[in-house]
């Protein structure tokens, strides 16, 4: 019956959706030509009503339809209806591929209509959609589109499947499952992302640095703080100014030593200071208060103004304390008038900090009669009489 309905149907015209619904309910069409050409025509032509009709039978047709509807997907110009029929029977195939190039069409579809029935696709699918996917990394032509589809779906199973092919030709997608495995903190992804510090592509570099600075509290910091550490040293400056970064997340006497040797130097660019200099505010630490009270006398404005800005982000009790003195000193140590915009920082730094210790400066200055001088100290004043947010600290004595 299957090759004699085949035969028909190679032979017929086009038929009316009732007649194709019958063929369908009565025949297999999958081996049949012409079949998914008559069913793609019926489905554009149709209205929302006979789209519908159509949407439980298409799977039928077999995969000779799944191109042409992942065309109709794809094209931003079609009818939005159309493609979102178009998506609804794609998800019903489980097909490997059709799959993978629904999940990339999430970033370039911006019609909610259409993301919401991708979603719902996935949704259904849930972590089996990688076990769909994984077979395509084994193919040079659809290894590319696996790799990106896996990094949108963020499960754990992922891990695994992109471990095979982390060492990939091309760097952008190397770059992208760096990114990607950066996220979990499976034992078997830190190898490679130590082993990706020494990729030859900077942007790999990067992104690997930046992916260990979340290791910090499973692995020692004093040994990821030594693999970062020589991309400080990096050829490519963003290299070197995210190895400042990372090592700004371990909060070790070790890495603030590093940042301000690079800091030292007289060979590194002004851009990258500045960078270093606010891993050394982050980092919390007296050291990290020592390194920065030198640079405050430096010749640039721009390095001085970016010390103070770093001094004045700390926010621990002793170091917002000795952060104040060492700013009090630098005011009275340095030649007056300063530029507005330092006097706006050094101001904005001492009220970040909130220590009493820095009333009478500011109330000096609050009489200033530069308007934006003049706000600003009033501003650091309010901040200063302000009351401190209780800490569990403080309730624990006051219920003691």
């Amino acid at each position: 019956m299957g090759q004699k309905s085949t035969t028909l149907t190679e032979n017929a015209q086009q038929p009316s959706l009732s007649e194709f619904l019958r063929l369908c309910a009565t025949s297999d069409l999958s081996q049949a030509p012409r079949a998914s050409t008559w069913g793609l025509q019926l489905l554009e032509a149709g209205t929302f009503q006979e789209r519908w009709r159509l949407t439980k039978v298409f799977p039928k047709l077999g995969e000779a339809a799944i191109l042409p509807l992942l065309a109709i997907a794809e094209d931003n110009t079609a009818d939005v209806e159309l493609r979102w029929f178009a998506i609804r029977i794609l998800g019903q195939y489980r097909n490997p591929e059709a799959i993978a190039r629904l999940i990339l069409l999430l970033d370039r579809c911006p019609e909610e209509y259409l993301l919401n029935e991708i979603v719902d696709t996935l949704v259904q699918l849930e972590a089996q959609a990688v076990d769909y996917l994984a077979p395509l990394l084994g193919k040079s032509e659809t290894c590319s589109l696996a790799v990106q589809a896996l990094c949108k779906l963020r499960y754990p199973q992922i891990v695994e499947p992109l471990l095979t092919v982390v060492d990939i030709e091309e760097s952008s997608l190397r770059c992208l499952m760096i990114e990607t495995l950066s996220q979990f903190r499976q034992p078997s992804i830190l190898p490679v992302l130590l082993a990706a510090l020494k990729d030859p592509v900077a942007q790999v570099r990067c992104e690997a640095a930046k992916g260990l600075g979340f290791w910090g509290q499973t692995v020692d910091p004093e040994f990821l703080c030594r693999q970062v550490q020589p991309l400080l040293y990096d050829i490519n400056l963003a290299v070197c100014e995210q190895a400042g970064f990372t090592l700004s997340r371990f909060a070790t006497p070790q890495a603030a030593e590093a940042i301000a040797q690079v800091l030292a130097s007289p060979h590194t660019p002004e851009a990258l200071q500045i960078s270093l200099i606010q891993a050394l505010g982050w980092l919390e630490l007296p050291e990290s208060i020592t390194y920065l009270e030198s640079f405050l006398y430096h010749e640039s404005t721009t390095i001085v103004t970016a010390t103070l800005k770093a001094l004045g982000r700390f926010t621990q009790s002793d170091c917002r304390h000795r952060s104040t003195l060492i700013l009090l000193k630098f005011w009275e140590m340095i030649p007056h008038p300063q530029p507005l915009p330092l006097q706006q920082t050094f101001i904005y730094a001492l009220g970040q900090l909130a220590d009493p210790r820095a009333t009478e400066i500011l109330n000096t200055l609050s009489q200033s009669l530069e308007k934006t001088i003049h706000l600003h100290a009033i501003a650091a004043l309010k901040k200063i009489s302000a009351p401190e947010t209780p800490t569990s600290a403080d309730f624990c004595k006051s219920i003691g």
